[in-house]
């Protein structure tokens, strides 16, 4: 559901929640943006949107671990 809701945020070009969505997931459930569902997902962007959208949902995708980092060593 979160990822869902996620990408609906990203979708409505709202990119703050959409991040935080993502983080949610991910501390949820770690390997959820692998695999499967962002293959998926970035093909269905790819289609739908043009390949900028899709890349730049990609590298979202790609900057979630780096903002995970720098939250558990704020907390730390």
């Amino acid at each position: 559901m979160l990822y869902i809701r996620s990408l609906g945020h990203y979708i409505s070009r709202d990119f703050i929640k959409s991040l935080n969505g993502v983080c949610q997931c991910l501390q949820d459930a770690p390997d959820f943006w692998q695999g499967w569902y962002l293959r998926r997902t970035l093909l269905n962007r790819t289609e739908t949107d043009g390949l900028l959208d899709a890349f730049i949902f990609y590298a979202a995708s790609a900057v979630v671990p780096a903002i995970m980092k720098a939250r558990s060593l704020r907390k730390a």
